[in-house]
């Protein structure tokens, strides 16, 4: 598999990339964050306490020197590329502090960020991104990479609702059961039909018609206007004038 950017990236800052997981379960916000949880030893051999790459290390570091000493001890990074959080609430990682429900997500990005006409740049600075962005070129320099490190600081300064209250395992294992055999269904309807009636037929595409030249029809001459009988035409002055004094004479004018 040919690997773009993106991959690449995500190579170098998680260990892994999103093409690992090609169809994950639907699941919502609070439900897909403690999926992502539960499967980061198993999916990903990831420590949410000591990163195991050095990109992700050096964020980590620069977001863990500037928290209060009592958050420090409980932040935790962890990996969600390819994962429903990802897939479905386009979060690829996240910071959090255990134990609560402050959360900073994090949206990777390889390239460089895009040139937007100044009316649309205006628009969406007044709709600020629930997520931080953090492209390659941030790792260049320390100082980037701490502006980056700031932004997810002021993030976790902050409960997000969704998680506030605890999420049951056991409605969140139902839930996978529930999903999987969903599109497991689904699957097996579709192998029957394909076994039934075999693959579905293309429809031929329509004949094409022969091409009729357009003939343009002959410019018709418009008649010239003829005279009104009964009524003086601009070159009969003479006939015009004698009926007006005419006219003037009978009612006495």
């Amino acid at each position: 598999m040919i690997k773009d950017n993106g991959l690449l990236f995500e190579e170098q800052l998680f260990g892994c990339h999103s093409q690992q997981w090609q169809h994950p379960l639907w699941l919502d916000f609070a439900h897909a964050v403690a999926f992502t949880e539960l499967v980061q030893a198993s999916n990903f051999s990831w420590n949410t306490a000591h990163p195991a790459t050095e990109h992700s290390r050096r964020l980590f570091d620069a977001v863990y020197a500037l928290l209060p000493t009592h958050d420090q001890k409980r932040l935790r990074f962890f990996v969600a590329i390819g994962t429903p959080l990802d897939r479905f609430h386009k979060t690829d990682a996240y910071f959090r502090i255990e134990g609560t429900a402050r959360i900073a997500r994090i949206d990777a990005k390889a390239g460089k960020p895009k040139v937007l006409p100044q009316r649309v740049a205006d628009k969406l600075k007044s709709k600020p991104n629930p997520r931080v962005i953090i492209r390659a070129q941030h790792f260049d320099s320390d100082a980037e990479l701490r502006i980056r490190a700031e932004k997810i600081v002021r993030k976790l300064s902050h409960e997000d609702p969704r998680l506030i209250l605890p999420v049951d395992e056991h409605k969140l294992q139902r839930l996978l059961l529930w999903n999987w055999k969903k599109d497991e269904s689904a699957r097996q309807r579709r192998e029957v039909m394909r076994l039934k009636f075999g693959e579905p037929v293309q429809p031929k595409p329509a004949p094409k018609l022969p091409k009729i030249p357009y003939v343009k029809p002959p410019r018709q001459k418009r008649p010239s206007p003829q005279p009104i009988k009964g009524f003086a035409t601009l070159g009969d002055d003479k006939a015009a004038s004698e009926r007006i004094d005419n006219l003037k004479r009978i009612l006495g004018l």
